[in-house]
Formats: C-alpha cells, sequence, structure tokens
C-alpha cells in the first residue's frame, strides 16, 4: 500500500535517526504513490529547440489548466520536493536546506537526487513510466539518453504491457528497431516534428497550440492536410538550428530511407516510422528550398526538393507514406505565398505526389515498381516530366482541374501494337510517346501542349498533322525499352540487334555498332547519319540532314528544309518529308528532276536517273521511293506535259 505525502513526511519527521542514510531515504520514497489524474500522459526531458526548459513548459501548460497527467502532479514528486526530504538529504552530506532548494547549486547531494537511474527521482519516474498506459506523450526534442528519460523511462515504457504507442509511434513498431539508442532517437524526432508542427509554445500570457499538440498532431497527415501553415511553422524552427542540429534530424531521416535491417520489418518500412522520417526528411528538404528561393536562387531551390523527391521516390519510405506527403505538398501551396516559386512549388507537388501515392490504388503501386530500381538521373528525368505535363514548361502551381489520380497508365503494360492504335486516337498517348513517358495520364487537357500542333496525327491526303504512323510505331518501341532500361536490370533482347536515341533527351539505348538505329532528331538543324544495317531517322523543327547509308533505311525529315543525302551503293531508301521542304543530294549531286517520257516515267538529262510515279509514292531508279509525293519542292521538278 503506497503512502501518502503526510504519511511520508511524518515518518520521517518522527523516525529522524531511521533515514540517515541515502538508501532508507531513498526506500521511504519509493513507497509514496506515482498516482496523478490526466487525460494524457506527458514525459518530457531537457529543452526545446530554442532552448525553453521542458519543464517550464509543463508547468505553464499545468497553470493554464491543461489536463494532463505528469509526474508533478504526483505525491512523490511533492515529497522530494518537500522541505522535510530535502532536509533530510542535506543532513547525511553536510549541506544546508537552503543550498538544496537552490537549483543552481552544484553537490555530491544534488548528484544523487538526480541521479539517471539510482537516485529517488529515477525510482520515481521509473514507477511513474511503469504506472502509465495508452499513448504517452514526450516532449524531448533534444533529450540526452544519458539522462532520465532516456536511462530510465523510456525503458519503463517499453516494459510497461499497457503502453501501446509512445509520442504516435505504435510500441510494437519502436521495438522492432532493435537497439535502444535507435528508439530514443526516434521518439526524438516524433517529438521535435510535433511540437514544431503544432507550434506548442508558452508566454507571459497563456500557453498556446496544446490541444493540437496533446490531441491532433499524432495523426500527423490528416493533421498537416488540414494545417497546411504548419509547415511554416516547421520552417521556422529548422531555420534556427544549428548545422550540428539539422544534421541529426537529417542523418535519422536518411536512416529511415535507407536502412535495409534494422529500420525495416518483413521487407517492408514500419508504416509510422516511415511517416516520422520521410516528412522529416520533406520538411528538411523544403526549408532548405524556400530558403533558396527566398535569397533568389530558384534553380537551387527547384534542385533541392527534386533532389528529395528523388531519393524517395521509389523507396520504401515514399510506399509508407502513403498519401500523406502527396496531400501536404498540394495543402502547402495554399500557405506559401510568396516564398516558394511556381517552379518549385510543382516539384513540391509532383515529388509529393510521387512519394506519398497521389496516384492512388493501381496506378500507385505500378509508379513504385517502375521506379524503384531507377537509377537516380531516371528518377529525376521522370520527376521533370511530370512536373512539365501536369504545370507546363511556365511552371504554375496549380493542379489541373479534371486531373484524377485514378487515370495514370503505364505503358510497358501494352503490347506494341496496342500502343500504337491507341496513340492514334488519343492525344495523350502521343504525348507520352513524344516525351518519351512511360505514363500517360488520359483525363486533362493537353492545349498548352499542343498550341503548334505537335500532337497532331499527320494526314498524308490533306499534308496535314505532324506524327506519322512510322513515328509511332518506332517510338512506341523507343518508350517501352526506355521504361524498362535501368542500372540494374537485364539488356532487353531487342537491344541486341537495334539502337535508339533521342538527341533532344540526350537519351540512347543499344550500341550504335552493327546494330539497327533508330534516331529521333532535335528542334535544332541535326546532321543524323545511320550505319550498314536498317535505320529510321527523324528530323525534328529546323533544317536537317539525314544520311541513311547502307541498308534499306527509312527517313523522315519533319519541318523546314531538309536533305536527305543517298548514296549509290545505298540499299532501297523510303523517304517521308511531311512539309515537302526537301533537297536531295543523290551520288553526291542535287536532283535535277527530267523529261516526261511516259504517263508516270521521267528520266533526267542525262539518262542516269530515272522517275516512276506510282499512286503517290514516287520511285527514283529502284533504290529511292520517296512517300506522298504529291506537294512540295520536288513536284515542279517533274513536268506535267511529255
Amino acid at each position: 500500500m503506497s503512502l501518502t505525502v503526510q504519511d511520508a513526511i511524518q515518518e520521517l519527521t518522527n523516525n529522524p535517526t531511521a533515514y540517515a542514510t541515502i538508501d532508507a531515504l531513498r526506500a521511504l520514497a519509493n513507497q509514496v504513490s506515482v498516482e496523478a489524474t490526466g487525460d494524457v500522459t506527458v514525459l518530457y526531458s531537457g529543452r526545446l529547440s530554442d532552448g525553453t526548459s521542458t519543464s517550464d513548459l509543463i508547468k505553464n501548460m499545468l497553470a493554464s489548466g491543461e489536463n494532463i497527467k505528469v509526474i508533478d502532479k504526483t505525491p512523490v514528486a511533492e515529497f522530494l520536493t518537500s522541505d522535510e526530504f530535502l532536509e533530510a538529504v542535506g543532513n547525511i552530506y553536510g549541506v544546508e536546506l537552503k543550498d538544496m532548494q537552490n537549483e543552481n547549486f552544484s553537490h555530491p547531494a544534488k548528484d544523487w537526487l538526480f541521479d539517471a537511474k539510482n537516485g529517488p527521482w529515477a525510482d520515481a519516474s521509473y514507477r511513474f513510466a511503469m504506472d502509465a498506459f495508452g499513448d504517452v506523450r514526450v516532449i524531448a526534442p533534444e533529450a540526452n539518453i544519458t539522462r532520465v528519460f532516456g536511462a530510465t523511462e523510456l525503458p519503463a515504457l517499453l516494459a510497461n504491457d499497457n503502453v501501446t504507442a509512445i509520442e504516435g509511434i505504435p510500441k510494437a513498431d519502436l521495438l522492432k528497431l532493435g537497439s535502444p539508442e535507435a528508439i530514443f532517437e526516434a521518439i526524438k524526432v516524433a517529438s521535435f516534428q510535433h511540437l514544431a508542427y503544432t507550434g506548442l509554445h508558452y508566454d507571459k500570457d497563456a500557453t498556446h497550440a496544446t490541444d493540437d499538440f496533446l490531441h491532433e498532431i499524432t495523426d500527423t497527415e490528416n493533421y498537416l492536410a488540414q494545417h497546411p501553415e504548419a509547415n511554416g511553422r516547421i520552417k521556422k524552427v529548422l531555420d534556427t538550428l544549428t548545422d550540428d542540429q539539422k544534421a541529426i534530424y537529417k542523418a535519422f531521416a536518411e536512416a529511415i530511407t535507407g536502412s535495409p535491417h534494422g529500420l525495416s520489418a518483413g521487407g517492408k518500412l514500419l508504416n509510422k516510422l516511415g511517416v516520422v522520417g520521410g516528412l522529416m526528411g520533406f520538411a528538411l528538404a523544403y526549408s532548405d528550398a524556400a530558403s533558396a528561393a527566398e535569397s533568389g536562387d530558384t534553380e537551387q531551390a527547384k534542385e533541392i526538393m527534386a533532389q528529395w523527391a528523388v531519393d524517395e521516390t521509389g523507396s520504401v519510405t515514399g510506399e509508407a507514406l502513403g498519401t500523406a506527403v502527396g496531400g501536404i505538398a498540394v495543402a502547402l501551396l495554399a500557405a506559401a505565398g510568396a516564398v516558394v516559386s511556381a517552379p518549385v512549388a510543382a516539384v513540391i507537388i509532383v515529388g509529393g505526389s510521387l512519394v506519398g501515392g497521389f496516384f492512388g490504388g493501381d496506378a500507385a503501386t505500378d509508379l513504385y515498381e517502375l521506379l524503384k530500381d531507377k537509377d537516380e538521373n531516371d528518377r529525376l528525368d521522370l520527376i521533370d516530366k511530370l512536373a512539365d505535363l501536369l504545370f507546363g514548361d511556365e511552371g504554375g502551381t496549380e493542379l489541373p482541374d479534371d486531373l484524377n489520380g485514378d487515370a495514370l497508365t503505364f505503358i510497358p503494360a501494352f503490347e506494341h501494337d496496342d500502343i500504337v492504335e491507341t496513340a492514334k486516337t488519343d492525344i495523350a498517348w502521343r504525348y507520352a510517346l513524344k516525351q518519351l513517358n512511360p505514363f500517360v495520364i488520359s483525363d486533362i487537357s493537353y492545349e498548352q501542349h499542343n498550341t503548334d500542333g505537335a500532337l497532331d496525327l499527320y494526314d498524308p491526303e490533306t499534308g496535314e498533322g505532324r506524327l506519322t504512323e512510322q513515328w509511332l510505331n518506332d517510338r512506341a518501341r523507343f518508350v517501352v525499352l526506355v521504361a524498362k532500361a535501368s542500372e540494374n536490370s537485364t539488356p532487353d533482347p531487342l537491344l541486341s540487334l537495334n539502337y535508339f536515341k533521342d538527341i533532344t533527351d540526350e537519351k540512347e539505348l543499344g550500341m550504335p555498332v552493327g546494330t539497327n538505329q533508330t534516331i529521333f532528331g532535335s528542334d535544332e538543324a541535326d546532321a543524323i547519319e545511320g550505319g550498314a544495317l536498317i535505320d529510321h531517322l527523324y528530323g525534328g523543327e529546323s533544317n536537317d540532314t539525314l544520311t541513311g547509308n547502307s541498308g534499306n533505311d527509312y527517313l523522315e525529315g519533319g519541318l523546314s528544309d531538309d536533305t536527305y543525302i543517298i548514296n549509290e551503293a545505298d540499299g532501297v531508301d523510303t523517304l517521308l518529308d511531311i512539309d515537302g521542304q526537301v533537297s536531295i543530294l543523290y551520288k553526291g549531286e542535287p536532283l535535277s528532276g527530267g523529261l516526261r517520257v511516259a504517263e508516270n516515267t521521267w528520266v533526267s538529262a542525262d539518262h542516269l536517273t530515272t522517275y516512276t510515279l506510282s499512286g503517290d509514292t514516287l520511285f527514283i531508279n529502284e533504290n529511292i521511293q520517296i512517300q506522298d509525293f504529291i506537294r512540295g519542292d520536288l513536284l515542279a521538278l517533274l513536268p506535267k506535259s511529255l
């Protein structure tokens, strides 16, 4: 049966000689009750990040009428701070009462009193922790593991079957971390996050944000979605930290992301710990990015957020975050104001959407599988592509109104012929092929991406449009190979015979020697040359020069004045120039046309070149085929009259 404070003081007063040793005093204190009332059990240790004493914060919370269960409210705390007990300790050590009451007084008597493991306060703290139940809250962002919380209270909480969670993290998950140090750090980070997000503090008038901290923040994802301004609060706190303090939190976030053993269970990251670590990394990255944007370095800010997304996307942390970061990233923009520039905000949303599984259901799983084995450059490239698709080149900050997170389709899941047929009728698929995106978002407007008609299908009847059926076929093969390629994957057998290159994206797959080459040009004036086998060469928007060389090649120039170089030893080359603005160098000389000698036949003046028109295809000496030969410069070379 426990003693009341009055009982213990009376025992000490009536029998002073019985308590002339520290062991006797300690035994007496251990008989005093640790019971206390309160809705929420709160343990505390050390200082807040701004240097405020956590003890002072608790005192102010109690003074404000908060119904918390803390050791300060227990009978044993009242006994240990009583004049009678302090005087008894002083008598043993030869110290006056006034010195024992002085908080700044340093002496072995005080050392024993507050010893982290073997003093009366440690005993009381252990019993108080063993008396706790449910989710125990911890205010200890700067705690030291050698002090009472780390050395005594935390082991007690972990041993207490009635405690289900500590600072919002299920105890079962904490125990799977293994080492006491890892558990301690996880709780510290969670405590820091919850304090910083809610802004719990006190001033001369009152204590603020106590309800948010005590009753809302442990459901962190929901809290941040409803309170986007919390991201601004944690940024302010992070901005005040020293580099050493930030390093501690960064190390924890990185450990959560990268540890294959200690922080994972059964191959899958512990869910709540994943959220804690992932959000810590997000907060640190966002803080650094916002600071860079404030200083005018938008590119650096964008790079910071993109790098964060690269690190997290496809990781087990990203899987554990669920929809948290995606929702937070979107909500954040409403509170960001001028702090975050549009390009940075776009990357925050895209990175958050990727990491947080904004594209829900099966699509989120497919996205995770697509990215988890990619190297950093490939993931960064995909993030940029998503940002461009959703927000355009100018980098707006609003998600498209018609965006449905479930409408994310993955091209590699389809057969080649199905991809081509779908692209013929769906501009979203044509955009994906043009950008080499392995994904399609089909429920948004593509008007901003097609202002110049670059995504329109080529119509041989009218000559309108850009994208030919052959281009769709070759691009479909390329995008599937890009999606499959990663630094750890086995090369696709198709690449042993074929080489693909996109000059704009500087993307190439396969070997350019001894293979069939498919090369796509850029908007610049490109000189594109094939190899000895069957090549497909595509010009871009400028004046290109295409040389097929040996083999039966397909050459497509695109817009502007293109030049095709055909040599005598080449195979049968097929040419298609969608605007007909074209020059052909045949055996080193430009084709000069000829005289009409039959209904569909022309012969050059030197009788070395014969032109034969069959339908819309012009054959030149049987080794050059010009498709859709009904318009453009070459038509003028062939007079209509015999």
